[in-house]
């Protein structure tokens, strides 16, 4: 009977902070000595059992309060991680984007360069298809043949300057590709461990 009336006490009070409790059962138990409605033992029995009412119920509040804060470390822990996560993406994204700009720039200066070499060359043979051909006709000839066959050299330097132009773009794309791909990848392998 006495427990059932300490369970409930401690349920229906246990809204009341533990120091308010035990100001409460101090007073009952010392109006009840007061009154001498209460024996010294019952007096005893009944302040142990409130205590330890009371203890159980600061316990519990304990516990709870040490769930509380290793569930909050533990957010706290995976948004810093999440964070760290996000950085070191955006680290990556923007160190591969360096790079392809990098890239890309060498690429242009690279096919200015190749443009300009195919332009002297192309200036090389205008001036010497320029020339007048000679007299004799096999001489002609052979200098007509000479003229076409640096025309070609002309055309083909250009062809495979702008082959070599766009073969440099895609090395380039791809390599930025693969870089970003290679980031991507480290990242979710990390995310899976």
């Amino acid at each position: 009977m006495l427990d059932v009336l300490i369970s409930t006490a401690t349920t229906v009070l246990g809204w009341l902070p533990g120091w308010v409790l035990l100001a409460l059962v101090a007073a009952a138990v010392v109006a009840g000595m007061l009154a001498g409605g209460l024996t010294r033992a019952a007096t005893v029995l009944l302040a142990v059992a409130t205590l330890a009412g009371i203890g159980g119920w600061e316990l519990r509040d304990l516990r709870q309060a040490d769930a509380d804060r290793q569930a909050a470390q533990d957010l706290s822990d995976a948004v810093q991680a999440a964070r760290a996560e996000e950085q070191a993406k955006t680290t990556a994204a923007e160190r591969i984007a360096n790079d392809h700009a990098t890239r890309q720039k060498d690429t242009l200066d690279r096919a200015v360069y190749a443009e300009r070499a195919v332009q002297r060359l192309r200036d090389e043979i205008d001036r010497l298809n320029a020339r007048d051909l000679p007299e004799d006709a096999g001489a002609a000839a052979a200098a007509r043949e000479a003229r076409a066959a640096r025309g070609l050299l002309g055309e083909c330097a250009g062809r495979y300057r702008a082959v070599d132009e766009r073969a440099q773009q895609l090395g380039d794309q791809v390599t930025g590709l693969q870089d970003f791909v290679a980031a991507v990848c480290r990242a979710e392998e990390a995310d899976e461990r």
